[in-house]
């Protein structure tokens, strides 16, 4: 019998298809990364994806896109054989008018959007109030510009706040007050002073109105916020004395899309890593840009997590089962990752632990580079992050898990999570949460800060969970914690 020397043969094969598989090999240095990283966050936080907001074409084609990178990656469908995406109904709320009202020194205020009426604006609570009328001019505190509206009053003590939505010396973009101009930034400084409610009216002739859309997406307050179209001397004719309803209602409205992906070992027990990537969609600008295009909010996130799938993928790390989950619908009350949660094929008890990547692309905008919450949401959480050695020189460990993000979704069913976060800055919620304004290596480093956490995991055992204290108005807030 001639015996035929295979060996050769077979090691020309063996080194062919190791040469074959280098060539494919994904680069995970900082700086391959950082461009990855730019590369799709650049595309998710483009003009023609119109801001993201749930249920819109933008949100759609930002659906495509991340199956599209999933897909590359070589992750599975997660929601059944051939389904990258899961549908859900979104909530939106509408103003309740027969139960809503305004009395100015017991006269009775008509609502709408016509002279000398008033409509809620996007960021009010559910309240009732009675109270003294103060005059609180712009409602700045600005102590960089040596500026305070608040100097001589010191506490409002329950009192309501009356305040001009424009800014001193009327609006223009040159002006060192124009960051000062954000509804939401006077409100907050407001409620910080011990305001009851706060009513906005608007004296600058080339500052427009605020919207009455109350679907907008932002994180509401617990107290009344109105606006009053007419003279605010109106509101000062008499003794000056309010009673304020607000009274808001919730219904069905648009369908909105989750996509997710899994790296399916056949483990006991799953991960989950996780983002939303809705925005804010469109809304109204006294500037020509009109689309909240979310670089940080959350499209250095959802960049994040599909990086995280190719390392993990490349990897093959096989302790766990790898889900990674892009929520939408975030911005309106977290009801994307509500949904998966409440419908999702692996029971909570088989879900190791969930991580949440929300607006991880301002690092070195806070003292701290990295804030992680929920690190009382386990024991082990301390003791594991303690152990990483990287290049974030100052993270901020917060026990507590704020119930601002998607990581709560998960909270809830008992399952331990945490949230890398790296702060909110001026640009939050605005026009301006633009890609030149995200630090690339920052970024990069925090993913190479949860790898390593990730790798440390798949050596431990499964994290137990303890349930820890709410955070609460943690979004509404945290600017002022951190700052």
């Amino acid at each position: 019998m001639k015996v035929i020397p295979v060996f050769p043969f077979c090691l020309i094969l063996f080194l062919s298809f190791s040469n074959l598989h280098a060539q494919h090999t994904t680069d995970f240095d900082n700086e391959a990364v950082q461009q990855r990283l730019k590369t799709d966050l650049s595309i998710l936080a483009s003009d023609s994806f119109e801001g993201r907001a749930a249920g819109s074409p933008g949100e759609q084609k930002a659906a495509n896109y991340i199956v599209d990178q999933l897909t590359k990656t070589g992750l599975s469908p997660y929601f059944g054989d051939t389904a990258f995406t899961q549908k859900f109904s979104s909530s939106y709320i509408l103003f309740g008018r027969k139960n809503s009202y305004l009395l100015i020194d017991n006269q009775y205020i008509p609502q709408g959007t016509k002279n000398t009426c008033f409509y809620p604006l996007a960021y009010t609570g559910t309240a009732s109030i009675e109270g003294k009328l103060l005059d609180v001019n712009f409602g700045i505190n600005a102590p960089a510009l040596d500026y305070n509206d608040y100097a001589k009053v010191q506490n409002l003590d329950g009192q309501i706040a009356v305040i001009e939505t424009s800014i001193p010396g009327g609006f223009t973009l040159s002006s060192p007050f124009e960051e000062y101009r954000y509804i939401r930034k006077k409100i907050d400084t407001a409620i910080v002073y011990g305001a009851s409610a706060v009513i906005f009216v608007n004296s600058d002739p080339h500052y427009t109105n605020p919207t009455n859309d109350l679907n907008l997406s932002v994180i509401r307050r617990e107290i009344p916020i109105l606006f009053y179209n007419g003279q605010k001397e109106d509101l000062f004719r008499g003794k000056s004395t309010a009673k304020i309803k607000v009274e808001i209602m919730f219904y069905q409205s648009i369908t909105g899309t989750n996509v997710a992906g899994i790296i399916d070992n056949q483990a006991e027990k799953t991960v989950i890593i996780g983002a939303h990537y809705d925005h804010l969609g469109k809304f109204e600008s006294m500037r020509e840009d009109q689309i909240a295009n979310g670089a940080d909010d959350n499209a250095s996130g959802t960049a994040g997590v599909i990086e995280l799938a190719r390392y993990i993928k490349s990897k093959e790390l096989k302790h766990y089962n790898y889900v990674f989950a892009l929520f939408s619908g975030e911005e309106s009350g977290m009801h994307g990752s509500k949904h998966f949660v409440k419908y999702n094929s692996i029971r909570p008890e088989n879900i190791s632990f969930m991580l949440n990547l929300d607006m991880i692309g301002r690092s070195g905008c806070k003292k701290a580079e990295l804030i992680i919450y929920a690190v009382g949401s386990s024991k082990s959480w301390k003791k594991q992050l303690k152990k990483i050695q990287s290049n974030i020189e100052h993270v901020n460990f917060i026990a507590g898990s704020s119930g601002a993000s998607d990581q709560h979704s998960f909270y809830q069913k008992g399952i331990p999570v945490l949230f890398f976060f790296t702060g909110i800055h001026d640009d939050y919620h605005e026009v301006s949460d633009e890609v030149e304004l995200i630090n690339f290596k920052g970024a990069a480093d925090i993913l190479n800060y949860v790898e390593m956490l990730i790798e440390n995991m798949e050596l431990c055992p499964a994290p137990v969970f303890r349930k820890v204290g709410p955070i609460r108005h943690a979004i509404s807030f945290i600017g002022i914690m951190f700052r």
